[in-house]
């Protein structure tokens, strides 16, 4: 295998990486390639050696290892960040369902409030029902087409 060209495929294999990793060298120029006029790549590996062929992925786990510590830690404290945002959204929400509940109610108790409003003003106005205030009395009285239907 020392002077044999192959396929960027069956380098791959060989090397224990993927293809992709065999085109990086490729791009990079770690490793001896040439190129078919048909367009087909062809890689030379002389040993199995980081200088010549490019780093494998299992070579330097230090590095990674330590990298993937420093990833884990920062997504812990980011949980960490998200969960305290979440518990304060979360009383933030209760408290609103709290005062909307309070406010839903207290609306059976403000909807005869209003009636009795309108009655007493109309007759602190001295007028009966059916008196038509001045300043409507070239308007129609309009109501709604559902009384109407059911003459109500």
């Amino acid at each position: 295998m020392d002077n044999e060209w192959i396929t960027v495929a069956n380098a791959a294999r060989i090397l224990g990486v993927s293809k992709q990793a065999v085109r990086q060298r490729i791009y990079r120029d770690t490793i001896p390639h040439r190129k078919d006029p048909d367009g087909t790549v062809f890689v030379r590996i002389t040993e199995h050696n980081p200088e010549t062929n490019g780093e494998s992925y299992g070579e330097n786990t230090d590095y990674t290892e330590a990298a993937n510590r420093e990833l884990v830690d920062e997504l812990k404290d980011r949980i960490g960040f998200l969960q305290r945002q979440l518990e304060t959204e979360q009383a933030a929400s209760a408290e609103l369902r709290r005062i909307v509940a309070g406010l839903v109610q207290r609306v059976p108790e403000l909807e005869p409030a209003r009636e009795t409003r309108e009655s007493d003003a109309r007759a602190s106005e001295g007028r009966v029902e059916g008196d038509i205030p001045p300043e409507d009395r070239g308007r129609e009285k309009r109501s709604s087409w559902w009384r109407k239907l059911f003459s109500v």
